[in-house]
């Protein structure tokens, strides 16, 4: 509270030159009493005689204390006023300072209470909100302040209706991070286990994951996978788990609210998917030390085509730091998909607490791969069906690029409504395109446009900041064209096969066919 308010409240002015707080006032007649003068303190604020007992106000639970941003705090809990004579009394909030544990402020919350015989204490106390590792704005309460939506793969729209974030997602994409929500600006130690959690819910049981990348690192995930869970009609809580090896100074909180598991695909502009999302913290996680940390078996990473051949895999177990068998008590957080749209990366969460209480976890990334007749061609280069292989890519926080994507009877549909002013911030690509070097290539591709235009197909190494291994520019006409060119790598490399497509007016694209084959 202001030392103005303060003033106001007591309708005291103390001293001439300097301010502090009014002391607590007494009003009672013919009695004698005396003053505690400790202002905070649990012993009896006032003390007065009378014939039948003593009457005095005890406090207790009002010491000043630190709630980090986000944790739900009731002012009144914990505090107690009490009579000698009349027992326990109402504690009354006189002011509350405008008090949120949302924000980040030092607030001075006053407190009375009055007994029978008419004696009122009043009392101060200090409750610091600091921010912590947590990201602001987690209940939804300023609305969405601090938090952005962004869809370089899919459409959605994102609002906050009764201080909880609503997603309405109309095109889920191809991968996870097609659309996402999330905040930045955190920091992390290096060897610290941090812990995002949230509650979500969705009438449309669909999916999403969530994590955290970094800024500096071109926007690299510091979990192996997307940690897949499906919402049902009512709330759950959901975490993420990690433990970076070295301090990152600008973190990305990140739920990913894309295609993640089948359901998600569900999602049209005919048929839009909600989910809500409220609650959203980071928090430190306590992790056994290494001798006490329990021992995990058979969680090592795989290649997997679908869901049931992983759960085919050996059973995860684990140990306590005696040898003691602690499988039972494993956690599993996260779901694989029976099918992918993308080669793209999972993850599970296995998480468990020994008998004494010591916490281990470990996560495990699952990587799908789709078939393909051989490792340098495209997967469904006839989009057959539709844009499974393909990655849609719509950058929307280094440019302002708007596209729709479609797919039927075999041929694809970029309609480009904003182009934005590069030409990477719109593309359609594939990745892990197995390439060797000083080996001859050919791109074949069957394509026109709306309108006469160019674009750019090129071939990069993800693995080094996706340096250009190869770039063609092609001449689109109104009329579908079969364009072809060959080239020759000059390093062996897992490829990123890229249509770029921004950058050249509003247009539409249609694709009969695209692949990658030896010359």
């Amino acid at each position: 509270m202001k030392i103005w308010k303060m003033l106001l409240l007591s309708g005291l002015l103390v001293g001439c030159g300097s301010i502090t707080r009014p002391s607590s006032e007494v009003s009672v007649e013919n009695s004698v009493s005396s003053e505690v003068p400790a202002e905070n303190s649990t012993e009896s604020s006032t003390v007065v005689s009378s014939s039948v007992g003593t009457h005095g106000i005890t406090w207790s639970g009002i010491d000043d204390i630190a709630l980090q941003m986000g944790d739900y705090f009731s002012l009144l809990e914990g505090v107690h006023a009490v009579d000698g004579i009349d027992g326990e009394l109402e504690v009354i909030i006189e002011d509350d300072d405008y008090f949120s544990y949302d924000f980040e402020s030092t607030y001075t919350i006053t407190y009375s209470a009055t007994n029978s015989v008419g004696t009122k204490s009043t009392k101060y106390r200090d409750i610091a909100v600091i921010r912590g590792v947590t990201v602001q704005n987690g209940s939804f309460s300023n609305g969405k302040a601090n938090w952005k939506l962004d869809v370089p793969g899919g459409n959605a729209t994102f609002e906050v209706k009764n201080e909880e974030a609503l997603i309405t997602v109309r095109d889920a994409g191809t991968e996870a991070w097609s659309v996402q929500l999330y905040q930045t600006g955190l920091t992390f130690e290096s060897g610290q286990t941090y812990e995002l959690s949230f509650d979500a819910k969705s009438a449309y049981h669909r999916s999403l994951s969530a994590g955290f990348e970094n800024v500096g690192d071109n926007y690299s995930m510091m979990v192996p996978g997307y940690q897949g869970m499906t919402l049902t009609d009512d709330y759950q809580s959901f975490s993420i788990l990690c433990t970076p090896s070295s301090s990152v100074y600008n973190v990305k909180v990140v739920i990913y609210l894309g295609r993640n598991l089948d359901v998600d695909s569900e999602a049209s502009p005919a048929n839009p998917i909600d989910c809500t999302i409220d609650n959203i913290k980071v928090r430190l996680k306590t992790v056994a030390s290494a001798e006490l940390k329990p021992v995990f078996a058979n969680v090592g990473n795989v290649t997997v085509r679908t869901g049931g051949e992983f759960e085919e895999l050996p059973a995860v177990t684990a140990v306590d730091h005696n040898g003691i068998d602690i499988s039972a008590n494993i956690i599993r957080v996260g779901e694989v998909p029976n099918a992918v749209s993308y080669q793209t990366g999972m993850m599970l969460s296995y998480r468990v607490s020994d008998s004494e209480g010591n916490f281990g976890y470990v996560n495990r990334r699952v990587t799908y791969q789709l078939a393909k007749d051989h490792p340098y061609n495209l997967i469904n280069p006839d989009f057959d069906n539709g844009y499974q292989g393909w990655m849609k890519d719509v950058n929307q926080t280094n440019g302002n690029g708007a596209a729709l994507f479609s797919a039927s009877s075999g041929i694809a549909v970029v309609d480009i409504s904003s182009p934005s002013s590069d030409r990477w911030h719109i593309q359609l690509f594939q990745s892990s395109v197995s390439l060797t070097k000083d080996v001859t290539y050919k791109a074949t591709l069957v394509i026109k446009s709306n309108t006469a235009r160019n674009m750019v197909v090129e071939i990069s190494n993800p693995a080094n900041s996706f340096a250009v291994i190869y770039s063609k520019t092609l001449e689109l006409t109104t009329e579908y064209q079969t364009l072809t060119f060959e080239y020759t790598p000059s390093i062996t490399v897992s490829a990123k096969f890229s249509l770029l497509l921004g950058a050249q007016g509003v247009s539409i694209i249609s694709i009969d066919y695209i692949n990658n084959e030896l010359a």
